[in-house]
């Protein structure tokens, strides 16, 4: 199904952006984008793996500043990271 049949003319869909986050340990790291809505949904994967990955996250999202990440008590590795914008 494509986002016309979903949605008809009106999608309403704007530009991803993308963008990488170095993880530091289990403190969350903030990532600031203000082009981030309420509605917006980040899609996190892995770029270069440091330390031990586990449990990563978005802790927070907040419309017009950005949002934050949370990863295990060992992990510096480097994420990509992708915002899918409504």
């Amino acid at each position: 199904m494509s986002l016309s049949q979903v949605f008809g003319n009106a999608n309403p869909c704007q530009a991803p952006q993308f963008g990488t986050v170095t993880a530091n340990n289990a403190v969350a790291v903030p990532v600031a984008n203000t082009a981030i809505t309420a509605n917006s949904i980040v899609l996190i994967w892995l770029k270069t793996a440091t330390g031990a990955q586990a449990g990563l996250a978005v802790v927070t999202l907040t419309a017009g500043v950005g949002f934050s990440i949370a990863s295990g008590a060992a992990d510096t590795s480097v994420y990509n990271y992708m915002i899918l914008r409504y």
